[in-house]
């Protein structure tokens, strides 16, 4: 058999083959190529001609339909906030699971969500105080209430800060 492209003489695979193994791919890239800029103009007129016929009666309508674009468009936003906020949500779940054994906010309500350190509302961290935190492998952390206390990040940098300078590391 013969590749219909080039005329190379090629061993047939299969009854339907008629190109060769360096000439397949050429010709379904073409192929598709083709195929597509056939399909975007048959949608094209399809919607210019909806277009038409919609604004015809009507020339005010297309200031209508452009309002409800962009209220659309707001009403995507929102969507996609919402879907961030609660991926954010199942995200810092996970973490508090992961980091502190699922007692983060308990650890939060029993020091009365401030700094036990100077007392400040917010942003506000955990800490381990054994030091066995989140550079310790998982199995050896020590999750438990009594061993996380609640600091600003603040107070929580230089905690760590004073820890590095007396051990030489960061824990």
């Amino acid at each position: 058999m013969n590749c219909e492209r080039c005329g190379k003489e090629v061993e047939r695979v299969s009854s339907r083959q008629k190109y060769c193994a360096e000439c397949r791919p050429i010709v379904r890239r073409e192929q598709m190529t083709q195929n597509e800029r056939n399909r975007r103009a048959r949608l094209g007129e399809v919607y210019r001609e909806y277009e038409r016929q919609r604004y015809a009666d009507n020339p005010e309508s297309k200031k209508a339909s452009k309002k409800d674009y962009y209220k659309r468009a707001r009403q995507r936003t929102a969507f996609f906030e919402d879907l961030k906020r609660r991926a954010r949500i199942a995200q810092n779940k996970y973490r508090d699971n992961t980091l502190f054994g699922g007692n983060k906010e308990l650890v939060f309500k029993r020091d009365g969500y401030e700094c036990k350190v100077c007392g400040v509302k917010e942003p506000l961290c955990i800490h381990h105080i054994d030091g066995n935190g989140t550079t310790t492998p998982i199995e050896q952390r020590n999750n438990a209430i009594e061993n996380l206390v609640t600091l600003c990040f603040s107070c929580h940098s230089k905690l760590h800060r004073e820890l590095e300078k007396e051990t030489g590391r960061w824990d």
